[in-house]
């Protein structure tokens, strides 16, 4: 199987891993020095690395492609693997090219990671086995909150000496207590393709398909509301996964896009530039960013403990929310929004973490 998902985060994306991408993995599987901790044996070939791919994206396999959001490069691969349904576990490994190699990739990964086999995927434990020496692997391990579960001695052999396994595990109950707690996972949705800007535009056949993945994709959420601006392109963009949900679609006022000016402005995108400069700048007849942004907030912090929330908003007032979490979200931001764009925002008491999701497996 291969990874049905595209994962994120800031700086990285893991996207599913295929045989197309042999050229790229084989100067990584084939440098003893990169898998000294993973195997004595790199790749000769890359016809044996598509061979290679073809176990990792197997019945009981899920492999993605780490890549570099901003330059593209390619960083390296993530698997679970062993995966057992019906257990619900499954094992983990990663391999990072030379380049991003001390560089945070793993930490910054490791709570998307971990979101998706325990949210996603539904595990009960997921399992890292590593050699002794892998002093780096066993500190993010520990980062994280895996157990030691013990040390298996002399279990691999590098062709010249033997080494012992350290067996790290986390259960979904721990990730649970430490991460996140029921009803704390709050999904802040911008509407799909628009064929106009006013309140009863409609969505474009792009749109109304894409309003179909989002179905797809809160299917198995254990969605419990749905809240959404009453423009009609927001609650178009999410009737259709009320209906697969059974949920009703809850109109909420406060959600309605920002009106930067009453007037029309022929230099509307240089005004938007200035209030996210400044965002306690009004225009006559419009509406702060700040001001718009308080009431959309007032919204997050109603729904949460609600159980999983689906809230659907727009663009602009959807960017000065994410400003709550991400300060630098600013103009150059807002224009690579994506319609839709899924942003899973995690609540913890005081704490919250925001992760953007994609609901499409490409990039």
């Amino acid at each position: 199987m291969n990874g049905r998902s595209v994962l994120q985060s800031e700086n990285y994306r893991l996207k599913p891993l295929c045989r197309g991408n042999a050229s790229e993995l084989y100067p990584l599987f084939s440098d003893s020095e990169t898998m000294r901790y993973i195997t004595p044996h790199p790749v000769g070939s890359l016809t044996e690395m598509e061979q290679k791919i073809d176990r990792f994206t197997g019945k009981n396999d899920l492999s993605w492609l780490i890549t570099d959001r901003r330059s593209g490069n390619f960083v390296g691969v993530f698997r679970f693997h062993k995966i057992h349904s019906f257990h619900r576990k499954a094992e983990m490994n990663a391999v990072i090219s030379r380049d991003y190699r001390r560089t945070g990739v793993m930490t910054e990964l490791m709570p998307v990671i971990l979101d998706y086999a325990f949210n996603s995927l539904h595990l009960n434990r997921l399992v890292g086995d590593l050699f002794e020496q892998n002093e780096g692997s066993k500190r993010l391990m520990e980062k994280f909150g895996f157990h030691l579960d013990g040390v298996l001695r002399e279990t691999d052999f590098d062709g010249a000496e033997f080494h012992n396994t350290y067996v790290y595990s986390q259960l979904r109950k721990e990730y649970l207590q430490k991460y996140k707690s029921p009803g704390s996972t709050i999904y802040l949705v911008r509407h799909c393709e628009t064929s106009g800007q006013e309140p009863e535009a409609q969505l474009t056949a792009r749109g109304l398909a894409d309003a179909e993945l989002l179905a797809d994709f809160f299917e198995d959420k254990e969605i419990t509301r749905i809240l959404t601006s009453p423009f009609r392109r927001a609650v178009d963009t999410i009737k259709p996964a009320a209906v697969r949900l059974k949920l009703k679609v809850e109109l909420e006022e406060r959600l309605r896009e920002r009106k930067l000016s009453g007037t029309n402005l022929p230099e509307w995108e240089t005004w938007l530039r200035r209030s996210f400069e400044d965002p306690d700048l009004v225009l006559e007849g419009g509406e702060s960013g700040n001001a718009a942004a308080s009431r959309g907030y007032e919204v997050i912090q109603e729904a949460e403990g609600d159980g999983p929330v689906v809230i659907v908003t727009h663009g602009n007032l959807l960017a000065f929310l994410l400003r709550n979490w991400l300060p630098d979200f600013g103009f150059k931001q807002w224009r690579n929004l994506k319609n839709p764009d899924v942003f899973a925002l995690r609540v913890n008491g005081t704490e919250a973490s925001l992760m953007p999701l994609e609901i499409r497996n490409k990039d």
